[in-house]
């Protein structure tokens, strides 16, 4: 498992503004949307299991490429071409840091920068052996103190805020035949990831700027995995394996509101937590038609001693002799661990500090899908699904009765929440379809539609929207390639996204300005959405292909239509009113690359 993978990431989530995955350095992956097999744990509602390809081992190679997301190297090669053992770096800066350093003025500026590579020995005296590491770092200042104050969002208060993350991976894979049957992959990793945010209260009369809060999260995990997979004979194969996780956290989160003299600590602890997982599968293949993966995955938490026992099982039936059409079964019990800064909130109790989470048990999840997939030609397939999901022991809270973790992530904001109890419910359920169009005689496409349901319930047992059930997501991508000359290629490509709105709690302006800060109107939790996102990008590009090097010039014009989608909105005591946020518009972004 590897920390969040995107650049302003929150601790504990999956989302960010960039990701710093690079697709220049990876390979075909797999990405599980449910019931996945038992040799993965500790996620409710899907894997994606990536792999970073090997650099060639035959030539050297160098790519460089300049545009709106960042200056960008790679450079791969051999190391042994009698061996086959080969490198592969790549490093990226963003680019408005980079246009900021050369003294251009530019008020908020999103500053990372992010490393990946790979070491490939696959012919080695002891097996295969890899070496491999991804890294991120971002941050970014929000300066209230640099704007007029009629943008404040307060009376006579305003906000400076510095806020950043890092995380990091580096490990070392190990392949092995012990016998003809069996083979041994052994894997060592330290994974590390950090969250800071820096808080000054900035006065709008003197401009005093003064120290008022910091929030810093850190995570290093040591990690060692050993899977044996032995092939019985040509219908059974059957995988064991033992994951072991050590973190070593660190939690600091402490404010002080206006006027206050002190600061309140919401946590501030250090503590190691130790994980294991464990799990065996059986795949066998009852004939060439039907086939099935059968598993247990347990999973326990030394911290407060949990623990949960998973089955899961996959069925594959291909409903015709050339295997063309298929139909596919899958259940899964799935467990996760909370996010483990949850576990160390403090909490008073008749004057005493304690660790009111420290009890919590894993959120857990019974996943049904059902699916079939058509190949209609070799280059043009259909894929559709249906899943159910019931969710239960989630955490909850009995003074907030509409509280439900199931809806953390979808703010710009972490929440720690004290005295939760695993007695919430949810479900998800939906169809899915997809129709895939691979690159063939020039052209692409790809499109796909998603309807569904998301509900919870909290303390109160009332049944609610979750605050991500946008009820469907509609896609289409495609393109062409046009042969100009010789070698040279003249592509189109677009992109379609139209989804529904996000689910809210509405703001209660009345009491808002009695109060002269946000108050929620917490009976209409989640009841309406915002007005639909929507999306339309175009590419158009040339690739000029020499003999020794290739160049490839790009314009990306991204929200063509211009349409105005939602970023957030906010109270303002100024106004008495709440606003609007919107994210960026029509925005046209160049891209050069050289490869040689």
């Amino acid at each position: 498992d590897i920390p969040n993978p995107n650049h302003f990431g929150q601790l504990g989530s999956s989302g960010g503004a960039v990701t710093i995955l690079n697709n220049n350095v990876l390979m075909n992956s797999d990405f599980f949307t449910g019931a996945f097999p038992a040799n993965f744990g500790n996620a409710l509602a899907g894997v994606f299991d990536l792999r970073l390809r090997p650099g060639n081992a035959f030539k050297y190679e160098t790519t460089a490429q300049f545009g709106y997301n960042g200056l960008e190297l790679g450079l791969e090669g051999p190391i042994s071409r009698v061996k086959s053992s080969s490198y592969i770096i790549n490093y990226r800066y963003s680019t408005l840091g980079f246009v900021s350093k050369l003294g251009f003025n530019i008020n908020v500026v999103p500053d990372y920068q992010d490393l990946t590579f790979k070491l490939n020995f696959p012919k080695t005296i002891v097996g295969s052996l890899a070496i491999f590491g991804i890294g991120g770092k971002s941050s970014i200042d929000i300066l209230e103190s640099k704007k007029d104050t009629s943008e404040w969002l307060s009376k006579n208060i305003g906000k400076d805020v510095y806020t950043g993350s890092d995380m990091g991976v580096i490990g070392i894979k190990h392949n092995i035949l012990l016998s003809e049957i069996n083979r041994l992959k052994t894997l060592f990793a330290i994974t590390g990831e950090r969250n800071f945010t820096d808080y000054y209260t900035v006065d709008i009369d003197d401009k005093s700027i003064d120290f008022s809060g910091k929030r810093d999260l850190s995570e290093i995990k040591y990690f060692a995995s050993m899977s044996l997979m032995s092939k019985l004979n040509s219908k059974n194969i059957i995988s064991n394996g033992m994951n072991i996780e050590s973190y070593h956290a660190k939690y600091l989160d402490t404010v002080k509101a206006i006027n206050q003299i002190g600061f309140n600590s919401n946590i501030n602890s250090e503590n190691i937590f130790w994980f294991t997982q464990t799990y065996s599968q059986l795949k066998h293949k009852f004939s060439n038609r039907l086939s099935t993966t059968a598993g247990l995955h347990l999973q326990y938490f030394l911290y407060n001693n949990s623990w949960s026992l998973e089955p899961r099982i996959g069925i594959k039936y291909f409903i015709d002799r050339e295997k063309r059409s298929s139909l596919n079964f899958g259940y899964g019990k799935h467990s996760q661990l909370q996010p483990r800064f949850l576990y160390e909130i403090n909490s008073e109790n008749n004057g005493i500090v304690v660790k009111s989470n420290k009890n919590l048990d894993f959120s857990k999840a019974n996943h049904y899908i059902i699916g079939t997939e058509q190949l209609i030609t070799n280059n043009f397939r259909i894929k559709s699904e249906i899943y159910y999901q019931s969710l239960f022991n989630i955490p909850v809270k009995k003074s907030i009765p509409y509280y439900s973790i199931l809806n953390e992530g979808a703010d710009y904001s972490i929440n720690y929440e004290d005295s939760l109890i695993n007695v919430g419910t949810g479900i998800n359920y939906g169809v899915e379809l997809t129709i895939e169009q691979f690159l063939y005689n020039g052209y692409y496409y790809l499109v796909t539609a998603t309807f569904y349901e998301s509900k919870y319930e909290g303390y109160d047992k009332i049944e609610r929207n979750t605050a991500f059930n946008g009820n469907f997501i509609f896609n289409a991508l495609g393109g062409y390639e046009y042969k100009v000359g010789q070698n040279n290629l003249l592509t189109f490509d677009t992109k379609f996204l139209w989804a529904g709105g996000k689910r809210y709690i509405p703001i209660n302006k009345a009491a808002s300005r009695i109060l002269f800060e946000p108050q929620y109107d917490i009976n209409s939790a989640y009841e309406n959405r915002r007005k639909d996102y929507f999306m339309l990008n175009l590419r158009i590009g040339f690739k000029l292909n020499k003999p020794r090097y290739s160049l490839l010039f790009s314009m990306d014009f991204q929200n063509i239509t211009n349409y105005k989608n939602i970023f957030i909105e906010k109270y303002d005591p100024m106004r008495g009113d709440v606003i609007t946020e919107y994210q960026l518009g029509f925005i046209p972004v160049g891209r050069i690359k050289i490869e040689f």
